[in-house]
């Protein structure tokens, strides 16, 4: 079917351009040798407001007749939405669901076909690497092959056990974190400074601690005697109680650095005296 225009008229419009054109040059040549100083800032701004208001007369008038001549074309450009309308219907409610399912139904399988991939060569790391930590939506593009999104499966599945290695072989107390770190960015470099910093971390931690149960142990506190400026009263002598002999005891123990320091507090609290010696 072709749409065939009956009657297509654009009508020519004209005005007294010219005329308007030399009487604009003839008021704007007072304007433009014209000097204006701070000294005469108000004759300014009436001549700004002035040329103004004819500034935008023009344009009222260009608009007008700009309306004038989109009023027809306005009417045929409804006519010719409502008939794109009609066929966007048909595709929205009748052709689109059909695509959109099939498509759905494709990318399904196919993440499904990717899944078994992986299942079928994740190995000793079914554990730790989940599908969906590598999956990447690109793989379900119809441009993307299986051959290249399996190499990409095993290559992933290959550094990771390298990476898992690498951090075995630091032997750090830190593993637990740093697998789980590795597991989430595959960068194994922002591991081993995760360890290193880790381990400078407990390091401090300890020196604080060692300092802190030093200096608790050097406390001591001062014994101030009594001030005597007369006599003191006699009182009668009561019976003193028997005095408990320290005895020695041998302890041997086996404990952190932590559980020592606790250990060192208690004696120090309760007026034991100890000695050690590291085994």
């Amino acid at each position: 079917m072709e749409i065939k225009v009956k009657e297509a008229k654009i009508a020519k419009t004209s005005f007294n351009y010219e005329e308007v054109k030399i009487w604009l040059n003839e008021q704007l040549g007072k304007y433009r040798n014209k000097v204006y100083t701070p000294n005469c800032i108000k004759d300014a701004k009436a001549d700004r407001a002035g040329l103004n208001t004819l500034k935008t007369a023009i344009d009222n008038k260009r608009k007008e007749l700009k309306k004038m001549y989109l009023a027809p074309y306005q009417e045929l450009e409804d006519k010719f939405k409502e008939l794109t309308g009609l066929i966007g219907t048909v595709i929205d409610e009748n052709i689109d669901p059909g695509i959109q399912k099939a498509e759905t139904d494709r990318k399904n399988k196919k993440y499904a076909e990717i899944e078994q991939f992986f299942n079928d060569n994740v190995g000793d790391l079914s554990e730790l690497l989940r599908f969906k930590t590598i999956f990447s939506e690109k793989w379900l593009n119809v441009g993307s092959k299986m051959p290249s999104i399996e190499k990409v499966i095993l290559d992933k599945i290959e550094n990771t056990n390298a990476g898992l290695a690498t951090i075995k072989a630091l032997d750090s107390k830190f593993e637990a974190q740093l697998n789980d770190l590795f597991l989430r960015t595959f960068d194994l470099g922002a591991c081993i400074n995760e360890n290193k910093r880790l381990m400078q971390h407990e390091e401090k931690m300890q020196e604080f601690e060692q300092k802190q149960a030093e200096k608790k142990e050097k406390e001591v506190e001062p014994v101030v005697a009594p001030t005597q400026t007369e006599k003191p009263l006699e009182r009668p002598t009561e019976p003193q109680q028997k005095t408990e002999i320290p005895e020695e005891t041998i302890l041997i123990i086996k404990a952190t650095r932590a559980q020592k320091i606790e250990l060192k507090k208690f004696l120090i609290q309760n007026n034991i005296e100890y000695s050690y010696k590291e085994g």
